[in-house]
């Protein structure tokens, strides 16, 4: 597998990244959502550099891919991009994106989404409260910005609660490469 010095130069503006981790909560979050991926970020280009934007523990963000990768406890990233000839608008994605930096993290969602995974409990995933929230977890970030880009990524599930695996599973991508964080310096 190759690491992400070599993966930087294939990574485009509007691809997706979903990261599987070896943490405490990547573990939790994966076992969870019975899935491979802990978590997911959008891909922007700026000044020559790779740029991250997700929703984290703190909020919205939008960082180099290189710090993202230096802070967690990630061990692989695929790297997921719309499927040729599908229509999509970047530019709304990359509005919506900006427009919500700052915007919290959406904690109920993840209890919402863990009630449902763990007990079948749909109540609180389908609560008013979760779908129109100005909070975000990770996967509800993408998903949402890929619907105010005109791509529902995954039109069977609500987008504040969907899932990384669940964006990976999206039939309008494809995985373009996998890689690794291998060893990660401040001006990668």
């Amino acid at each position: 597998m190759i690491v992400y010095r070599e993966a930087r130069p294939l990574i485009r503006e509007a691809d997706i990244l979903l990261f599987s981790g070896d943490g405490f909560v990547s573990n939790a979050i994966e076992r969870v959502t019975n899935s491979e991926y802990s978590h997911v970020e959008l891909a922007e280009s700026r000044y020559g550099r790779i740029m991250s934007l997700g929703a984290v523990g703190s909020g919205v963000r939008y960082q180099p891919l290189s710090l993202t990768l230096r802070q967690g406890d990630y061990t692989r990233v695929d790297v997921y991009r719309l499927k040729p000839g599908i229509p999509f608008d970047s530019d709304a994605l990359f509005r919506f994106a900006f427009a919500n930096l700052g915007k919290p993290y959406a904690f109920l969602n993840l209890v919402g989404i863990w009630a449902h995974e763990a007990f079948k409990v749909s109540g609180l995933i389908n609560s008013p409260r979760i779908k129109d929230s100005d909070a975000f977890i990770c996967s509800g970030f993408v998903s949402r910005g890929y619907t105010a880009g005109g791509r529902d990524l995954r039109a069977d599930v609500n987008d504040p609660i969907t899932t990384p695996e669940q964006i990976g599973e999206s039939q309008f991508i494809e995985k373009i490469l996998a890689f690794e964080p291998g060893e990660i310096n401040e001006t990668d």
